[in-house]
């Protein structure tokens, strides 16, 4: 199950709902969430998983999942949601939003279960990338995570 807290127009949303995950999407852009449900007509996703897409901001979108008494513009989330990722793709001001799961989660709902990770994409300037490269130069750690 993956929450796309910033889902834009499906880039992320379309191709996981085809690979057979469930998927709750969100975007402030009104637009922006009639073209997800769009693409993913188009994408030909099957009937029965069609991502439930709702617009509003992303920390009520994280927050109101995390209820039991939701309803969206598309419904009942039937909530809480317990999910296994969330997605924010938000590059230029993404890591601002990343304090909205801060709390979010009930110990008694998610007991016995891994809380989701969370995936941020976000813009890395040249200045920090010469930092970074620097750091692996010096026989520091690999930022990429490779050997």
């Amino acid at each position: 199950v993956i929450l796309d807290t910033t889902c834009g127009v499906g880039p992320f949303t379309v191709p996981a709902a085809k690979a057979g995950c469930k998927v709750y999407a969100n975007d402030l852009n009104p637009k922006c969430a009639e073209y997800t449900r769009m693409n993913c007509r188009l994408n030909k996703i099957s009937e029965d998983n069609l991502p439930r897409v709702y617009c509003m901001d992303a920390r009520e979108f994280v927050r109101r999942s995390q209820r039991k008494d939701v309803v969206g513009g598309d419904g009942s989330m039937g909530g809480p949601v317990l999910f296994d990722h969330a997605v924010i793709n938000l590059p230029a001001s993404g890591l601002e939003f990343v304090d909205a799961f801060r709390g979010a989660f009930d110990r008694t709902v998610w007991q016995g279960r891994s809380l989701p990770y969370v995936h941020c994409y976000t813009f890395v300037g040249k200045q920090d990338m010469e930092t970074q490269m620097q750091t692996s130069d010096a026989g520091g750690e690999d930022p990429s995570g490779g050997a």
